[in-house]
């Protein structure tokens, strides 16, 4: 048993917990809508979604579609990954460090084609995951340790 799985349940351990359930649920979610289309879900859709949202920042912005169509094809399956790992409790550092990092990214995205609201719901993320980070060392209710 490691020092910090003596410590008991404080204000601290349910605050991180609470932003760790929060984030996850949020990328899982995310994940799954991108799947849909007409209220059907499918690969298909996700593809035709993806395509869509890659060609449409490239079409808007700087950043050429050799870059955007990529990043918009992987950000489903990322968001997944992540989000489950982070509500298992695997690697949880790890992953906050990586759904900031996301974050940061899809901001980047949307900072070029002007969508200032969307960039300022992302920052609130972005702020959520620093806090995260730093209650992360009140982890509980994780398959792995960092």
């Amino acid at each position: 048993m490691t020092p910090s799985e003596r410590l008991p349940w404080t204000d601290a351990t349910w605050a991180f917990l609470s932003l760790r359930l929060f984030l996850a649920l949020r990328w899982i979610i995310s994940a799954i809508e991108k799947f849909e289309l007409n209220n059907e879900y499918s690969f298909a859709n996700y593809y035709e979604n993806m395509k869509r949202m890659g060609e449409g920042i490239a079409s808007s912005s700087f950043i050429p579609s050799a870059m955007a169509l990529p990043y918009a094809y992987s950000l489903g399956h990322l968001t997944m990954i992540v989000g489950v790992l982070l509500l298992l409790g695997v690697k949880t550092r790890w992953m906050l460090l990586a759904t900031t990092a996301l974050y940061v990214s899809l901001s980047a995205g949307l900072m070029a084609v002007e969508e200032n609201e969307g960039v300022a719901w992302l920052a609130i993320h972005v702020a959520l995951c620093v806090g995260a980070l730093l209650l992360a060392r009140h982890n509980r209710l994780a398959l792995t340790r960092d």
